[in-house]
C-alpha cells in the first residue's frame, strides 16, 4: 500500500481470543436512521464486514454511523439520536458495554451506554433510551486531564473490562469498568509518561503472551507519522511492548474504527476497518489477516465518505 493520503492506514494484527463480549442491544423504534446508501464494498463472496463509528455532532448528539459490506456490496448508515444533546463537548467517549436493554445495570433504556469527560473534569455515564433521549449521570470530577479513550468491549464490571486513557501529561492509564452506572476504578498507571506523540488509539484485540497471561493489543498512530502497535500484559501492564508497523504516512490520520468480518458466516481472519481524516473523509480498509502483522496484507478501497461533520470517537 502507498504512503499516500488515500492510503494512510494499515493494521497489524493480533491473534485473538476474546473476551466475553456484550450482545448489541435491539435498534429502538424512535432510533432515525437513514436508507442505506451504496458505497464501494469489499470484493470477496461470502465475506460480511460490519464497522461501527461513533460520532458528536455540532448539536451534541450522538450519531452512529455504520458501514457493512455483503458479499462485495456495500451500505452505509447514519442514526443521529435526535433527543441525545450532552450539554458539554465531549473530550474522550467510549462505550460502556452493558448486558443488554432489559438489564438493571443499564443506564439507558437500550442498554446503549457510554463514557465520556468534559473539560471541566467531570466523568459522565450516559445512557441512550428508546425514546432517542438521552441519561446522563456524573459519576467523577477529575478527569479533566483525559485526552482520550479506548474501551476493551466486554461486559462492564466483568474481569478484562479495561478503559485505557491518555493523559495530557504523556501518561496512559488502565481502568476497570463498573456494572453499574458508576465511575471507572482501579486506576493502574501502565505508563507516566512518552505517550505525548500519540494521536489515535484503538483497543485492537486481545492475545496469549508466552508466559500464559492475556494481554490487550493496541493500536496507535503517532503524530511523527508511525503507525505502532502496543502489547499490554494484563497482571503486569507496565511491562509493555512496542511493535512499529508503518514509519510514515499516518500523521493525517484523526480515529481509527476496527469493525469485524465473518465468512460464511464464521468469524474469521479478516478484518474490516474505517480511517478519518481532519476533512471528514473516511477511507475503507481490510486485513486480510488479523493474525500476522503483514502489511501485504492490507487493502485499500479508497474513499468511502466525504465531509463527515461530526467529531469521531474510536473507542
Amino acid at each position: 500500500m502507498s504512503g499516500s493520503v488515500a492510503a494512510v492506514a494499515a493494521l497489524t494484527l493480533t491473534s485473538l481470543a476474546a473476551p466475553a463480549i456484550a450482545q448489541a442491544a435491539p435498534a429502538p423504534a424512535a432510533r432515525p436512521m437513514t436508507a442505506g446508501t451504496s458505497v464501494p464494498g469489499i470484493p470477496d463472496p461470502g465475506l460480511s464486514c460490519s464497522v461501527n463509528v461513533l460520532g458528536v455532532d455540532s448539536a451534541q448528539r450522538i450519531v452512529d454511523r455504520t458501514y457493512t459490506s455483503e458479499n462485495g456490496r456495500g451500505n452505509l448508515y447514519t442514526s443521529v439520536w435526535e433527543k441525545s444533546q450532552l450539554g458539554f463537548v465531549p473530550r474522550a467517549l467510549v462505550k460502556k458495554e452493558s448486558a443488554g436493554a432489559q438489564s438493571p445495570d443499564a443506564l439507558g433504556s437500550t442498554g446503549r451506554d457510554y463514557y465520556a469527560t468534559a473539560a471541566d473534569g467531570s466523568l459522565y455515564v450516559l445512557g441512550l433510551n428508546l425514546d432517542g433521549s438521552l441519561t446522563k449521570k456524573k459519576v467523577g470530577t477529575t478527569w479533566s486531564s483525559i485526552r482520550l479513550m479506548t474501551a476493551v468491549p466486554a461486559l462492564s464490571g466483568r474481569p478484562g473490562s479495561y478503559v485505557y486513557a491518555l493523559t495530557d501529561n504523556g501518561g496512559i492509564h488502565r481502568y476497570n469498568t463498573a456494572t453499574k452506572a458508576e465511575t471507572m476504578n482501579s486506576t493502574t498507571v501502565v505508563g507516566a509518561s512518552g505517550w505525548q506523540g500519540l494521536k489515535t488509539l484503538a483497543w485492537y484485540g486481545l492475545k496469549t503472551l508466552p508466559d500464559g497471561q492475556s494481554a490487550d493489543v493496541l493500536l496507535a498512530t503517532l503524530t511523527t507519522g508511525q503507525l505502532v502497535e502496543y502489547t499490554i500484559p494484563h497482571r503486569t501492564p507496565t511491562k509493555w511492548t512496542r511493535k512499529d508497523v508503518r514509519p510514515t504516512s499516518w500523521g493525517n490520520l484523526t480515529a481509527i474504527t476496527v469493525g469485524s468480518c465473518a465468512k460464511n458466516g464464521t468469524m474469521g481472519p479478516n478484518s474490516a476497518w474505517i480511517g478519518t481524516l481532519p476533512t471528514g473523509d473516511a477511507y475503507l480498509y481490510m486485513d486480510k489477516n488479523k493474525e500476522t502483522p503483514n502489511s501485504a496484507d492490507i487493502l485499500a478501497y479508497g474513499r468511502l465518505a466525504a465531509g463527515w461533520p461530526e467529531r469521531i470517537f474510536a473507542g
